[in-house]
């Protein structure tokens, strides 16, 4: 399964070329949606055809916070250009076998380093 970085959503809801892909693969039932990308997209004010479609995806679970701070200091993840919902959605797709689709470049390099980029 994939988990789609909230820049990604934002860029399919506007049409953005570089997001389209995301559409397949949501036609194709490989999208999983994280909760804090769900809550950022809220957030943000989306529009409610737009919470219909995240409603129908699957979520992941989000990973404990003292399993999310181990992980970021045995891995020495500080200063690495990621916030928190980042790290969280890096430790949830490790833990559940996920790729993560993303623009940010910061992720996108830890996501490749860990095996876990789409």
């Amino acid at each position: 399964m994939i988990i789609a970085d909230t820049n990604v959503w934002v860029s399919f809801f506007k049409g953005e070329k570089k997001a389209l892909s995301l559409k397949e693969m949501i036609i194709e039932n490989q999208v999983i949606l994280h909760p804090f990308i769900y809550g950022e997209l809220l957030l943000g004010g989306i529009a409610q055809k737009a919470e219909k479609l995240l409603h129908s995806l699957e979520t992941t679970v989000t990973t404990e916070e003292q399993l999310v701070f181990h992980f970021i200091t045995k891995n020495q993840i500080q200063s690495r250009g990621i916030g928190w919902v980042d790290i969280n959605l890096l430790v949830s797709a490790l833990s559940g076998k996920h790729q993560i689709f993303t623009f940010d470049t910061n992720l996108a390099a830890l996501c490749k380093e860990f095996r876990c980029d789409y």
